[in-house]
This record gives C-alpha cells, structure tokens and sequence, in this order.
C-alpha cells in the first residue's frame, strides 16, 4: 500500500549573528546528515512543509538570502527538488518596520473580524490583503523559490498546491495575517488573530476529486479569536486530513474530532530554539482515503550532535493518530527499498530495454541522432476581471514533459515516431537513479497486448520488469506508483482491451500513465476527453520538428559540412510540402537516409524519392507473413498502380474496401496470380502505403497516388495519352511531374506542352502593357515614398491592370474561387482551368517541373524552354506586383490558385504595408519559382547555358536567374551575385530587393567564408550606392553593413551551437 511521507520543518528563527548563528549551524548541519539517512529508509520524504517563523526577524536582509540557500540544500539532502518545499508565513516571517506604523488600523480590523461578517469581509478587503501583501513581501522573496511547478492558486492569504503524483492538496494559510510582532504588550497574538472563513473554503473548493489535504498554518486552531477558531476548526475536520503548524515549540500532536469528521492536529516543534530546548522535526506518513497517520519525531542529542529518535515521545518516537491507526500502520507493507532497485535499475533494467528495443534504436542512442521533439498544448487565459476567457498554444519541451508528473494523452499523426519517442522516453528514465526527485521506472507496452481480465495485465507488466531484486514485486511497484506506463497505439473508443486498461488505472491511479494514439476527438482549452473516470489526463500534440531542430538531426546523422547540410535542409523542407509529409524524427531519417545513403547514387529526383520513401515503409512496416517473397516489388508497384489509374479515371480519392478488394482480385484475375485479395489490402495497409477510412480505403499520402499513377502513365500508352489529353492535363499536374521524373527524356510531350504554353501566353498577354508583357515593369518601378498615402498606392495598381480593380473585382479575388465552408466529397477535386490567366499559370508550373526533370533532352531545348518560363515567372512577379494595393487593404486574397496573406500590424496604414510588400514581393516570386523549377539539373544551363552573357539577359531576367541559383546555395555563389548586382546596378528598386535577398541568403546557407566576403561586399556596394554615399562615408557605411552581416551570421552559428 502506497503512502505519502511529509517531513515536516517549523520555528527555525534563522539569525544571521553569532553566537546564534554559530549555535544553529551545528544543529542545521546535522539536519543535513539525518535527512541523506532517511532517505534511503521507509521514512523517504514526498516533500516539505515549513509551517513558518523561517527567520527570527523578516528585515534582516542577510537571513532571508541565507534561508534560501540553506532551504534548498535541505531539499537536496532529502533527496527532493525544490519544487517539493511548501512554505508559510509565521508571526517572526512579517515586517516590524511595516507592522509597526499600522498598529491602530491591525487592532481595528481584529475587533471587526470578531465577528462572522467582519470576519469573512477581511477576503474582500482591499486594505486588509494590501497590508497583508506589504508585510510579507520579504516572506514572498523566500517562498517564490519553492514549490512554484505545483502551484494552483496564490494570493496574499493562500497559495494551494497540488502534487499529483502522490495526489496530496498542500494549502498554505497566512495565521499570522493581523500579528502585531509582539511590538507591544497592548497588542498579544494570542487568541486575537484571524483568517477568513471564506478564503480556506474557496481554496477547498479547488481541491482534485479524492486527493489527500494537508492545510498548513503556523498558529494552532487555539490561537485564533473564538468566531475563527469555530468556523475553521469546522472546516479542517470536514475537508482536510490534516492541520500543520508550529509556533508552540513543543510536539503536541493530537486527533480532534466533531460532528463533521475528524483531523489530526500535528503540532510540530521547534527546528531551533536555543541549545537547551527541544529541537526537532517530523515526517508525517499518511495513505490516501484511510483516516490512520502516522507521526515520526526526531530530535536534536546535545550529547551525541545528531540528530535520532525523540524517545521522550514514545519508545520508537512514533506516534499514531489512534489507537486503531497503530494496528493499521503494522500491516502496511514498508516502502521500497531504493538501495536495492537502484542497483536493479543499474545492472538489469537498461540490458532489457536494450534487448526489447532493439540494436537499431540503441545505435541511434548512442550515435546521437534522436532529435528530441517539441509538444504543445492549448491553455486557458483569463482577464483581471475573470469573467472572459480565451485559449492560446503553449510549446512544451521535451525534458519538461517528461519530468511533469501529469498522466498524458499525446496525439500524433501516423508517420511521426511514436514508437521512436516513447523507446527514446522509456530509456530517458531508466537512465535516471531511483535517488533523483522524479525517478519512475518505465514499462513500455502496446494495447493489443493487453488480456481481458486485471490479473492478466497485473502479469503483462511482471513480465516488463524482469530479474526484480528479493523484496520487491511489480505489484509493490504499482501499489506505490512508481512505474511510468506507455501504451503505444492507443484506440480510446470502446473497446475489451480499453476496458482492460481503464480497470488497471482504476486500481493504480497513482502510477503515470502516458498513451500515444492517432484517434482524433473534441478537444481544446476548455474540453478535454474522459480517459478514465475519476482519474484525470492532460492532453498534448506532438509538434512538427523546427528547421533549426531537422538541421541538427542531419548534422548527427553524419552530413558536417555546413554548406551541404544547409542545402540539404531546404530541399527537404521543399520536398516534405510537395509530398504534404509532416517533418519528423521518423520521416526526417527517412529523407536523410534516402538523401545520403549511397553517394554513389544520388538521389535524382522526386519519384526516386517517393520510391525510396515506399520502399523503406516496406521494410519497416510491412507484416512479412502475410505475403510471400514471390511478389515483388516490382508486382506490388504494378498492382498499385493499376489502383491508381482507376482513382484517376473515376475522379476518386478512395474506394469502398469491397471494391478495393475486388479491383484486386481482377487485377489477379488478369494475370492469373493466385495471392489473397485481402490478404493484399491488410498488406499495403500495415506497409502505411494504404489507409483506411471507415468502410473506404485510400492512399495514405496523396504522393502515392500521384506517383503509382505515373507509374502507370510510363506503363500503358493509353493511359498517358489520357492524362495528356487537353483541356484534361492541367488538372494533373502532380502525376505529370512524377512521370517526367521517370522517363526524364519524353522530348515529344515536352514540345507539345510547351507549344500549348507559347499559345497562351500569346492569348493573355499581348492586351497587357508593355512593362508587364516584357517584365521591365520591376525594372523602372520606383517604390512609393513613405509618406504615400493610399490614392499613391492605388495609382501603380492602374497603372498595371490599366483601370483600378472595382469594389467587386476586389471581393472576387479576396474569395478566390473556393467555397467558404468546403464539402466533404470522395471525389478528386481536379478543377478544369477555364481562364486563360488560370491556365497559363498551371502551364508555367507543369511546363516548370518537366523542365526541371527532363534533364535527358538536348540541350538547345532545354535553354530555348528555360529562358521563356524565366521570362514567364517574370511575368507572373510583374502581375503580382499590380495586387499588391489590394492585398494591403484587404490584408489576403487568392487569385489563380496562388494565395497571398499579409501578417503586419493592423494599425499599419495601407500604404505603409504595401511599401513593405513591394520590397518583398520579387523574393516571395522567386521562391516560388525555385519551388517549381530550382534543381541540381538546371544548374549548368541556370549558371553557364543562360545569363552568363549579361547584355544576352535583361536586368529583370538576371535577377530572377540570380534569385534561383542564390536560393539553391550553390558553389561559387558569389560570382553569380557579382554578375547580377553589375546589371542592375543603376535600378535602385530591383537593388533594394537585391540586398534584402542577400542578407536571407547569408543567415540560411553556411557557405564558404570566401563566398560570404564576396556577397557581403556586394549587399555593402549596393547599400551605399542606393544612399547616395561617396568616397570615405561610401567606405565607412559599406565596412558597417560588412559588420552587420557577419555579426547576424555569427549569431545564427552560435544559436546553432546552443540548440
């Protein structure tokens, strides 16, 4: 049977002079060594309470700097942290210079709180907390550096603590509220203070459903005036367990009873009152939902200068809270012993956990590479006046999670390391000594394991700890909450093994328990879902990892050049959007794993990725007994793929599991194979190829889809020229891409399209002005000053589109063409572009990434179609630029499926927001444009085949080649800057934007420190060109941006560095 040990401390009057100091030095350091004795014995402490009179006098700054250290090294020698310590105020704790001048007005507020009103009313008076709040402000400086992780609720009066790993309610109350400090003999504590009725009940109120509640005071009930030691003697004996307090420097500890319950009063001694007096301390044991306490006193032994058994007391120097409480006590079992399970936990524990997890994770331990992921969680946020409420997200590191004591419901998306994370948790505490405040030994197991009866699961865990030492069973080990239990894929609904699980929470609600699961619920702030009745659960979200976070997970995985980790994290950000794949431990590895496993073969392109992406979730998913080795790979593509071509065909995202299964057994059919048609769904399932939905299966990433169905395009002629066929092609522009990824040299259809390109391009654009035809519109645009106002900002919207967008024009294409509340469909939203504009921008991106993948066409070709989709993202920034007005009034819109939201302040003017905007707007374009077309492959053509000759290439033209290869990060960036910079030089707009580009490229890529010289100088050149600096200030302003941005980058490095 588990039981809560309190060490209970009182009456210390720390001085900071001799002989005093010297005196309670010999004592305190003796405390110090009997507190490391206890705990390692039955006596280890859960945590401290200090029942007050901390210091001898509160303004005397010395002791109150010494109390805090000396309160901590106590909490160390426990063997607890100072989360664990529980302070409150005594009469010695408040302040004579600030007591002293309010005599009169204390004295009033005593006779006013004789009565029950007058009594209650102090909870509401300003004056009265105000007072309290001033008094104890040097008591406050103390106490804020214990107990705060446990706080529920603080005022002046009360602060309430909640422990829930022993589920003990801690309630601190101020007893010495209205003292007088014994500044005059007119003005006596006894029997004259007083605590509010009120505020002890509403702290009861927020007490936990079943917890354990100590109230801790420094007076005796006996002290206060008549009305308040009524009312809250009436109180304690109903609600709390037990009343702690001090101040009498005697250990009187008591049981009083009453027609509402009963409550032992334990009366603690002094921690120090001179030499010749009683000095000592308690540890208060006591079990949840049993009335028995147990009391153990230790003393001071002049004689001896240690501190022992106060056998003055008793014989054992225990005492009970009853007569029936000593019988009860003898049949509580002893607590662990820790000696023993620390060194289990040393020798046996971490080799089974080794085993059962398996060498690849430990090797991941070992080599470093598990990246710790961040959770968050929604918050409540109240006003002042407590009357509104609202929610925000709260970030939780992992460390802090794992140590919160908290029983947890973790949702995570399938794919994003759930077993890797409660492995990599599991083996978090088994690394940590049974001596450490927050020790819990892990058992890690999955809900399809459980039986469906208790005894059954009481075994499932015996068989998780094995080799326990003589003494100690994994029922001693639950009884005394001292397991952390993980269950991996956790189904909440109603379930025999879910009402197995409820049952062994029910029985030991003081273990922690923490569920991974992917069912999705209600949740939120203010809801939250009932995992076990009576048995509370927070819920968190794993997050996705930061860039900063992924960066550091390459670097462990062996990529330690800086440069090329760099870029090898923005083509996995890149390529994680495309696919729609969360960024995670597990699909980081995959991505790095497939990225650097075999530099012999490089990754060529996104379908190699997807294959190798399918291929890994085979290996490591993939239930091997259900299918023979006979079948494939290549008959598993093939078979998906004729999946795929039907989804196509019949515009569906999924298909009702019957009709999936009978799509494979035609597909066998066909060919005369004899394998299981279920057996193959339950396969491709588990593999997470597949998923269900219900009564309907799917692909589990759209990805795939995309990708089986190219699969099927370089397969079946008939199929391809189906996809191929016009209007029909635009609305395929995924599989499109994985198709030329495949073949890499379909020059014919490469023509076509581009052919269908050049024709509309003609259609939409020969009416436009001749700036935006040409793109010389960011050549000659001049930014409109600071001081513009909204009609200015208006005016380059015209002078673009030619007349100014009216009021329905302008809702037109804030709404886009998407319905508000979108309607759940198994249809495939594959949106025909009627509009010319619509159509000659999915032309630009399709034509973009069959250009990007097609690297096995000539060459001439190549340059020929480069060059016109440069000029066509040109275009496509020249058209942009023209929303910009509208978009700083209306803060989002979308047009032709590019969505544009603007995050500045509202109290920005519009014209400010859009001379922002148009400073940015040509790096968001050309982003956008190395999303679709930057790659490895187009490097020669982007960097030697085009460009190269400036007087060949506009200064618009060059500043999007420039902006392409300087997002890539690729070698000898510096000259491409250089060249580019040159050509635009005299345009002060495009070399504006040029800089900011720049200062982007330097924080993202750790190039080389040659290459960061070179664009630093030229950011520099371009800054002191565009203010008009000549001669020495030219020189003085370029050596400050110099300075500027290698200090920008030094403090990346050194981030890098910390994280």
């Amino acid at each position: 049977m588990r039981y809560t040990n309190i060490v209970h401390l009182s009456d210390l009057h720390l001085k900071s002079s001799d002989p005093e100091k010297f005196n309670q030095s010999l004592i305190l350091d003796a405390l110090v060594e009997d507190l490391e004795y206890i705990r390692d014995s039955q006596l280890r402490p859960d945590c401290i309470i200090f029942s007050g009179d901390i210091v001898q006098a509160s303004d005397d700054a010395e002791s109150n700097k010494s109390a805090i250290a000396l309160i901590s090294r106590l909490a160390e020698s426990a063997g607890l942290d100072t989360s664990r310590v529980f302070l409150c105020p005594g009469n010695h704790d408040a302040s004579r210079s600030v007591v002293g001048p309010h005599i009169p007005e204390i004295t009033a507020m005593r006779k006013s709180a004789q009565s029950l009103n007058g009594l209650n009313s102090l909870a509401v008076d300003h004056k009265f907390i105000e007072h309290v709040g001033k008094s104890f402000s040097n008591f406050k400086s103390i106490s804020s550096s214990f107990g705060t992780a446990s706080i529920t609720s603080e005022d002046a009066l009360v602060t309430q603590y909640f422990i829930r790993d022993v589920n003990l309610a801690v309630i601190a109350i101020n007893t010495a509220a209205l003292t007088g400090c014994g500044l005059s003999a007119d003005v006596s504590d006894d029997r004259n203070l007083a605590f509010p009725e009120l505020s002890l009940s509403r702290a009861l109120k927020r007490v936990p459903d079943g917890a354990q509640v100590i109230i801790v005071g420094h007076h005796p009930i006996s002290y206060l005036n008549e009305t308040c030691q009524s009312v809250l003697q009436a109180l304690i004996l109903e609600k709390s367990d037990i009343y702690a307090c001090g101040h009498l420097h005697s250990a009187s500890p008591l049981t009083i009873f009453g027609p509402t319950g009963q409550c032992t009063i334990a009366q603690s001694g002094s921690l120090y009152g001179s030499r010749e007096w009683w000095n000592g301390y308690s540890i208060i044991s006591m079990i949840n939902g049993q009335p028995h306490h147990r009391i153990s006193y230790r003393k001071w032994h002049e004689q001896r200068r240690k501190f022992g058994v106060a056998s003055e007391l008793q014989d054992d120097g225990v005492i009970y809270s009853s007569p029936e409480s000593s019988s009860f006590w003898s049949t509580v079992t002893p607590k662990l012993d820790t000696r023993l399970l620390e060194k289990w936990r040393a020798e046996t524990l971490s080799d089974y956990l080794e085993e059962d997890f398996g060498t690849e994770f430990f090797e991941m331990c070992c080599q470093g590479t598990f990246v710790s992921p961040d959770f968050e969680r929604e918050v409540y946020i109240e006003t002042d006046n407590g009357l509104e409420k609202s929610s925000r997200l709260e970030t939780i590191d992992f460390d802090s999670l794992m140590l919160s004591p908290d029983n947890l419901v973790v949702g995570a998306q399938s794919e994003t390391g759930k077993t890797t994370l409660i492995r990599h948790w599991a083996f978090k505490l088994a690394e940590r000594s049974v001596t450490l405040q927050g020790w819990s030994i892990p058992v890690v197991m999955r809900l399809s394991e459980f039986k469906n009866y208790i005894k059954g699961n009481e075994n499932l865990v015996k068989s998780k700890l094995p080799g326990l030492p003589n003494g100690i069973s994994a029922i001693d080990l639950l009884r005394e909450g001292a397991l952390t239990i993980f269950i991996d894929d956790m189904d909440l609904k109603s379930s025999s093994a879910k009402t197995a699980f409820d049952e062994l929470v029910t029985k030991y609600p003081t273990c922690r328990f923490i569920l991974l699961t992917g069912t999705v619920y209600l949740q939120g702030a203010g809801i939250a879902p009932v995992i076990v009745q009576g048995v509370p659960f927070s819920h968190v979200r794993l997050k996705q990892l930061k860039a900063s976070q992924l960066l550091t997970l390459i670097e462990n995985h062996g990529t330690k050049d800086p440069a090329q980790a760099d870029r090898l994290l923005q083509r996995m950000v890149q390529e994680a959007s495309s696919l729609n794949v969360p960024i995670t431990p597990v699909t980081g590895t995959f991505f790095i794993q497939i990225y650097t496993e075999d530099s012999s073969q490089p990754l060529i392109n996104r379908a190699n990725l997807v294959e190798r992406y399918v291929e890994i979730s085979l290996e490591k998913f993939a239930p091997q007994e259900l299918l023979p080795s006979s079948f494939d790979f290549h008959n598993k593509s093939d078979l998906l793929s004729f999946v795929a071509e039907y989804m196509c065909r019949n515009d569906i995202y999924e298909i009702a599991e019957s009709e999936f299964i009978n799509l494979i057994t035609e597909y066998m059919n066909e060919f005369g194979l004899r394998f299981s048609s279920i057996n193959l769904l339950e396969y491709f399932v588990k593999a997470k190829i597949l998923q269900r939905n219900g009564s309907f299966v799917s692909f589990r990433l759209n990805a795939f889809m995309e990708y089986f169905a190219a699969v099927r395009m370089v397969g079946q002629a008939t199929f391809r020229d189906w996809i191929f066929d016009d209007p029909r092609y635009l609305s395929f522009a995924n599989e499109i891409a994985f198709y030329a990824a495949m073949t890499r040299r379909d020059q014919a259809w490469l023509e076509t399209l581009f052919d269908r390109f050049e024709k509309t391009s003609a259609e939409v654009w020969d009416n436009m002005p001749a700036e935006v035809r040409t793109g010389s519109l960011i050549e000659n645009f001049v930014l409109p000053m600071a001081s513009a106002k909204e009609a200015d900002v208006l005016a380059v919207e015209k002078k673009i589109f030619e007349a100014p967008l009216d009021e329905s024009d302008r809702r037109a294409i804030l709404d886009g063409e998407d319905p508000i509340v979108p309607i759940p469909t198994t249809a495939v939203q594959r949106q025909l572009a009627t509009d010319p504009s619509e159509r000659w921008l999915g032309q630009l991106t399709m034509l973009s990434a069959m250009l990007k993948n097609m690297e096995l066409v000539p060459s001439p070709l190549k340059k020929k179609i480069l060059r016109s989709v440069l000029h066509g993202w040109l275009q496509f920034l020249a058209t942009s630029m023209g929303l910009v007005p509208t978009l700083a009034k209306n803060k989002k819109l979308k047009i032709a499926g590019i969505e544009y939201v603007v995050l500045f302040s509202s109290d920005m003017d519009i014209a400010e927001i859009a001379r922002r905007i148009f400073l940015y707007m040509p790096i968001a374009s050309a982003k956008l444009a190395t999303h679709h077309l930057g790659t490895e492959k187009l490097r020669v053509q982007l960097e030697e085949g085009i460009g190269a000759d400036t007087d060949d290439f506009s200064a618009g033209q060059q500043f999007m080649r420039a902006s392409i290869l300087s997002q890539l990060g690729v070698d000898g960036l510096d000259k491409i800057v250089e060249q580019a910079a040159a050509t635009f030089s005299d345009k002060g707009y495009l070399s504006s934007v040029f800089v900011r580009l720049l200062s982007e490229i330097v924080v993202r890529f750790r190039l080389p420190e040659s290459d960061l010289q070179g664009i630093r100088l030229v950011a520099a050149d371009a800054i002191a060109r565009i203010e008009g600096k000549t001669g020495q200030n030219a020189a003085r302003r370029k050596g400050q941006v110099i300075e500027a941005l290698t200090h920008k980058r030094m403090t990346l490095e050194l981030m890098d560095k910390k994280s």
